[in-house]
């Protein structure tokens, strides 16, 4: 008997890198859509398009139609109503008016992988999980496998060909040439027969496995992980090589339903051997089926697998039908997946991919628009079509048996749909049609029961620089594992379904938060409890420095130095530092120090507080006592126009003429001055005084710490009316009592013309009565004679003349004795130089030529120097005495 097979051509990628939309009744004006394309055609001379038409026998008209504008054709499609075109603006316009034309649509670039669709259905989160389809074996009927592909590792754990030919122009891929074979290297797509030239036509199987249960870590190239990485693979070569037909593209593989069903029986033998979660088939008919067929020669291999718990995953094909799918994904039981689309970047979007069957047969969508994924040669590869949307479904269903491994197929298939992305499209003009898109962790977690979690506490409060705590409780309804974590701090596992948290504090109240910890079970479901924590902030506390320095004089700077502590360790500060008078100045702070440093203008007593402000407004201050104390001003006379005797300077004048006098006083501190003269030629003592206030016109108050030293200049004048030696005091006061004195020393001459002689001044200094006027009063005497002792470095240091007596003594002759008769006539001259016969700058004759060649000063100088050098002798002192009796004769 001669047995009819039915064959059925295999759906392959290598649809165009575009989107479409679905048919829709034709419109009589351009859309927006097609109004930017026009506007783009008319800007740049064309635009790149797609074109969707009613039916497949349109496209030839709709070419004919265009009789204005240019369009070229840049792909052709046997199986789709669609057209490919650059055309230009007038072109454009004459589609959108077709009544023929649903759609035009740009052609858009784009390539996504499994680097992308894996995320795009949450399937890395179950990875991360620890949900692999590690355990469980996924069984991939197709054009065999690369075996030595590194994406698979050793995970490929059976083989088998079930590949039947009819003719001479069919060809097994078995690799023994057989129409079967199983074992090692049987499902080889590696083989001479799957090569045409350099091109392997076997290389669809390779990329569903690839998709379905690629591991890409630590693979080079590798686009990611498949859906299910941990699962173990049944690759089955069901297909045969035909040499004809092949839509003119010769040669392809092909499958009969046959040798689907042995494929499916050598599952079903399998399945004590290894824990089979799905078959998967990327292939069918190109028929259009909008109900059940049942009548299916496959259905009762899928029921079988089905009653195994395996389920079957199908693609939906690819002729874009909006209301039906090929056979055998129209059979009931099969799970029949269709295929989204992607956007010109690339990305998945959920909306049905313009190719993708799809309708109320459709089970599920999945990724499916330019997947890259494994081919022979260890190679990559980017491939559309609804051929790459069931394996993303079957290594879903071994992920989540991985999860549930007692569930049934039912209860997996209800958790993807439940969970699903709803997409809605249109399925005619007037109906709709809604299929859920995969996600596959939403579908994991539906199994599953999440965890509880609460808190001990719901607010917790503490003062930064400490440690926060809480604790609670924590459990999962299966008694699954759960993870803890916090939004912040740490938190712990502690043993029997408690949990403490423990977080660190270094800034309040900045670091207050709410703090949610997260119970994270198995399944990646999660329970929070959330509870308030209070960070008190807390004042820096300050601390003069021990070695405060705290008493400093009037007008000195005080440093101040003191540290302090904050628990706070995030905090920034400030600091200011109030110095008992005035505003506060700013501090410095280095680390934890504070520095500052001021002038004080007055004594007084202060209190100096240093405070430290944090960032949050807390302060703390330290204060210390600082006693500022008098400075007393300094009082000095001006020496200039003194002149130089023996070392002390002397102002020298004449009895009734007047003396200009200068003293200078300086203070640090901000104080009114006192300047007063005495003159030492009587009361009153003081004589003058002048006030000198530092504001006048008010006098200074007990207390003025500004900053105003003093530094004041007094002038006087005074007449002295009586030749003698005296001494001028000058003294400065503050208004604190504090003082300072200094003295000048002056010789008033008397105003004499004429000189005396020895005898003379002899008769003047006896005791007894005295006969005026020619006898001189004793005062007179008495003060000639402070100024000879004054002038003289000979008297009293050498002889005593500091009575009447003395000088008495010293003036009486003494031929016999050199000395005593050099002092008699040096005395004799000091005291005409007293009564004012002679000046310092007297000019004199010392050798008696009439010739004046020197000074009395001179003079003086050089004849007491002699006098009192032990070496001079007796002739050196006699030659000076007759020169000095020779002034006092001559007067010159």
């Amino acid at each position: 008997m001669q047995v009819r097979r039915l064959f059925v051509a295999l759906a392959m990628a290598g649809l165009a890198a575009s989107t479409m939309q679905l048919p829709a009744q034709a419109a009589p004006e351009p859309s927006p859509g097609e109004k930017q394309l026009i506007e783009k055609a008319g800007r740049e001379g064309s635009a790149r398009v797609i074109v969707q038409v009613d039916r497949i026998a349109d496209k030839q008209q709709v070419l004919d139609n265009i009789d204005q504008g240019t369009a070229d054709q840049n792909r052709t499609y046997r199986s789709f109503p669609l057209l490919a075109l650059d055309a230009d603006k007038a072109a454009l316009t004459e589609l959108a008016a077709d009544p023929n034309v649903v759609s035009i649509q740009p052609d858009k670039l784009g390539s996504p992988s499994l680097a992308e669709s894996i995320p795009f259905i949450r399937a890395n989160t179950v990875h991360q999980l620890g949900f692999t389809g590690a355990g469980q074996t996924v069984a991939i009927l197709d054009t065999g496998i690369d075996l030595d592909h590194p994406f698979f590792g050793s995970r490929i754990v059976s083989e088998a060909c079930y590949s039947s030919t009819n003719g001479a122009n069919e060809v097994s891929l078995c690799p023994n040439g057989t129409a079967s074979q199983t074992g090692a290297g049987s499902a080889d797509a590696e083989t001479a027969q799957c090569l045409n030239g350099t091109a392997n036509i076997c290389r669809h199987g390779t990329h569903v496995a690839g998709i379905a249960a690629g591991a890409g870590t630590g693979v080079t190239g590798a686009p990611g992980n498949g859906v299910a990485p941990g699962a173990n693979i049944i690759a089955i070569q069901i297909y045969h090589r035909n040499n004809v037909g092949c839509n003119g593209n010769p040669p392809c593989p092909q499958f009969y339903y046959s040798d689907f069903i042995a494929g499916m029986q050598r599952v079903h033998d399998l399945r004590n051997t290894f824990t089979i979660a799905s078959a998967n088939l990327s292939g069918g008919d190109t028929s259009n089926q909008s109900t059940a067929c049942d009548g299916s020669t496959t259905k009762a291999s899928i029921d079988l697998l089905l009653a195994d718990g395996i389920t079957t995953t199908i693609s939906a094909m690819n002729e874009g039908h909006p209301n039906g799918v090929g056979e055998p994904a129209c059979v009931s039981t099969a799970v029949t997946v269709g295929a989204i689309d992607a956007d010109g970047s690339g990305n998945e979007v959920d909306s049905p991919a313009s190719y993708s069957n799809r309708g109320p047969m459709l089970d599920l969508f999945a990724p499916g628009t330019s997947i890259r994924a494994s081919v022979p040669d260890d190679a990559w590869a980017n491939l559309s079509g609804t051929s790459m949307a069931a394996p993303h479904v079957a290594g879903a269903f071994a992920a989540l048996r991985n999860a549930y491994p007692n569930a049934t197929a039912a209860t997996l298939l209800g958790y993807l749909r439940d969970t699903g992305v709803d997409i809605t499209y249109p399925t005619s003009p007037t109906t709709n049609a809604t299929t859920p898109r995969i996600d596959l962790l939403g579908a994991l977690q539906q199994g599953n029961n999440p965890p509880t979690i609460s808190a001990d506490n719901n607010t917790v409060t503490v003062n930064e620089g400490t440690t926060a705590n809480n604790a609670g409780g924590f459990g999962d309804p299966e008694g699954r594992p759960v993870a803890l974590s916090a939004s912040s701090g740490n938190v712990a596992d502690v043993g029997g379904g408690r949990w403490s948290w423990t977080s660190s504090t270094s800034d309040g109240p900045t670091q207050s938060r709410d703090v949610t910890i997260t119970a994270t079970d198995d399944k990646g479901e999660t329970a929070t409890t959330t509870f308030h924590l209070t960070v008190n902030n807390v004042a820096p506390a300050v601390t003069i420095d021990p070695a405060q320095v705290k008493t400093i004089g009037e007008g000195s700077t005080l440093g101040v130095k003191a540290s302090f502590v904050d628990p706070g360790s995030a905090d920034t500060h400030t600091a200011s530092i109030d110095w008992g008078f005035g505003a506060p100045t700013a501090g410095s702070i280095v680390g934890t120090t504070v520095t500052g440093s001021r002038a004080y203008g007055d004594n007084g007593s202060f209190t100096v507080g240093v405070k430290v402000t944090d960032d949050d407004g807390g302060s703390g201050t330290a204060t210390f006592p600082v006693q500022v104390t008098n400075v007393a001003p300094t009082a000095v006379v001006d020496e200039t126009g003194a002149t130089v005797i023996n070392g002390v300077p002397t102002f020298i004048a004449h009895s009734g003429d007047p003396v200009n006098f200068k003293g200078r006083s300086t203070d640090p501190g901000s104080d009114d001055l006192a300047l007063s003269w005495s003159w030492g030629d009587g009361p009153p003592a003081p004589d003058v005084t002048t006030n000198y206030l530092v504001n006048p016109p008010g006098t200074d108050p007990a207390s003025s710490p500004s900053l105003q030293p003093r530094d004041v200049t007094d002038a006087k004048s005074h007449t002295f009316g009586s030749a003698c030696n005296y001494d001028v005091g000058f003294t400065a006061r503050d208004d604190d009592n504090g003082s300072s004195a200094d003295s000048a020393k002056v010789i008033v001459q008397g105003n004499a013309h004429l000189t005396r002689i020895a005898p003379l001044w002899y008769l003047q200094t006896r005791a007894g009565l005295r006969i005026p006027p020619v006898d001189l009063p004793v005062s007179t005497i008495n003060c000639y004679l402070q100024v000879a002792q004054h002038m003289s470095p000979v008297f009293s240091e050498a002889r005593d003349v500091s009575t009447m007596a003395k000088a008495h003594s010293v003036l009486n002759i003494q031929l016999l004795n050199p000395k005593a008769e050099f002092d008699r006539q040096a005395l004799t001259a000091w005291l005409n130089f007293a009564d004012g016969s002679f000046d310092l700058g007297t000019q004199v004759d010392t050798n008696l030529d009439l010739q004046l060649d020197s000074t009395f000063g001179a003079v003086m100088a050089q004849a007491e120097a002699i006098r009192l050098n032990p070496a001079s002798t007796n002739n050196q002192i006699r030659q000076q005495t007759l020169l000095l009796e020779k002034l006092n004769t001559l007067g010159f």
